[in-house]
């Protein structure tokens, strides 16, 4: 769901994105995209582009680090290793 996102431009685009996982997948999506779009975490204006504030929040030293781990649920993490490096 969070590699289908980042190709988003509306919420109906993330909206599809998300219906692509179970229950517990969905629920962890929309506390990272929650994190990722609150404006005392992560602050970012989308969560669909890679920039500057997606890596911080999701990636770096960001405020949305755990909910990264429990989105991705063990699996590599292409957004963080390949797209903010």
């Amino acid at each position: 769901m969070r590699q289908c996102v980042m190709d988003c431009g509306d919420q109906a685009c993330i909206d599809n994105c998300k219906s692509r996982g179970n229950a517990t997948a969905q629920a962890a999506f929309q506390a990272l995209f929650d994190c990722t779009m609150d404006p005392a975490r992560g602050n970012c204006p989308s969560p669909g582009a890679i920039s500057d504030c997606v890596c911080t929040a999701q990636c770096y030293d960001g405020a949305c680090l755990a909910e990264v781990d429990a989105c991705l649920g063990g699996a590599t993490d292409l957004i963080c290793d390949v797209a903010c490096h």
